[in-house]
């Protein structure tokens, strides 16, 4: 299953992500959205799962979760706009607090710095910024493959 992993946005989507996510499974958007209609044009995709970040206001909070907790392939992903502590006992507090103990991907975003980290055996993943540039960091999306009876990969792609 190959999943595309999005996220800061901020009102403004780059034309590549549409290019970049052909043939995706499932669309995940990290926060920052910005305006509801980016949520439009990415089902025009594939089906999408959103949270929401600290820049989203109304109609976006009352639409989408802060964190949600999905399951593809067996797998379960925990997805959150804000990860602020990516130390191995960051990461057990925030699965302790979803009450699902089997977390393989916790994606986030915020930092607008694509990432990709493992720790305490979960991969940890930021698709970076796929909005307007910020801080001189290039625009990205990232895709997060997920096979049965595999560790989930994930790879950024930048444009």
């Amino acid at each position: 299953m190959k999943i595309g992993v999005i996220s800061d946005t901020h009102s403004k989507m780059h034309t590549r992500v549409f290019d970049l996510f052909v043939g995706v499974d499932h669309i995940l958007h990290a926060g920052d959205i910005g305006k509801p209609e980016i949520i439009t044009e990415l089902r025009g995709i594939a089906p999408v799962t959103a949270v929401y970040g600290n820049v989203d206001s109304f109609p976006l909070v009352s639409q989408f979760p802060e964190r949600v907790v999905l399951t593809f392939e067996g797998r379960k992903i925990l997805m959150t706009h804000i990860v602020d502590d990516r130390t191995a006992q960051g990461i057990r507090l925030l699965i302790h607090s979803t009450n699902e103990p089997e977390i393989s991907v916790i994606i986030y975003g915020h930092t607008h710095e694509a990432r990709i980290e493992v720790a305490e055996n979960v991969l940890l993943f930021n698709p970076g910024s796929a909005g307007p540039a910020r801080w001189q960091t290039k625009s990205s999306v990232g895709l997060l493959t997920i096979e049965s009876g595999q560790p989930p990969s994930a790879e950024i792609l930048r444009f």
